[in-house]
């Protein structure tokens, strides 16, 4: 199973292409533009892989396709890059793509059509893809801050992810509002009770 500094590795490479000649994170999706806009006859999405990562080959482009989807990036009609072009583009395996594109296939992400290409059929993009963009451009500034004051891409990665990690689980030990809820009808209760029990004895 992937650790959270992999994913956090794999996202950044897929959503920020970094220009070390001109220090500036450039996103790789312009904001706002429709899956018809940006598709105009083309890919909507562009591969590519990071040797060090230690992540197979088909699995970074499974993840990158999910990733564009769970950004609204990719939406249902839009094509994935034909298997012969991200070839060329990756130099890689044709069997490396196919089997990215079976795996999304199986998990009823995309759908593949003889003689077309592979097509989404479904979005895995939640109710805050709106604000998405807001949030992109203020977590490009906040890049920008930590490579001015010196940090490099593994210090960013290890800060991002220990500071996750340690978010995650503080979510999880703080109780839900429905358990807060049944506490507190718990306690009323029981309030109630021992009223009841002391008014009787009197």
């Amino acid at each position: 199973m992937p650790t959270i500094s992999g994913c956090l590795d794999a996202a950044l490479l897929d959503l920020y292409n970094y220009d070390s000649k001109t220090s500036r994170a450039e996103l790789l999706f312009p904001a706002g533009a429709s899956g018809r806009q940006r598709q105009d006859k083309a890919s909507v999405i562009k591969f590519h892989l990071d040797g060090q990562s230690g992540v197979s080959a088909y699995l970074q482009i499974a993840q990158q396709v999910k990733q564009a989807l769970r950004l609204g990036l990719l939406q249902p009609g839009d094509q994935l890059p034909k298997v012969r072009d991200v070839v060329a583009s990756l130099a890689i395996n044709p069997n490396t793509v196919l089997k990215a594109y079976r795996e999304l296939e199986l998990e009823g992400l995309v759908l593949g059509r003889p003689g077309v290409g592979t097509f989404v059929v479904k979005s895995l993009a939640g109710p805050s893809v709106g604000r998405h963009a807001e949030l992109r451009a203020e977590f490009v500034a906040w890049l920008q801050k930590a490579r001015d004051a010196g940090l490099d891409d593994d210090s960013i990665a290890a800060l991002i992810a220990t500071t996750l990690r340690e978010a995650s689980a503080k979510a999880t030990e703080r109780p839900s509002p429905a358990a807060v809820l049944s506490q507190s009808s718990n306690q009323a209760s029981i309030h109630q009770s021992t009223t009841n029990s002391k008014e009787d004895a009197e």
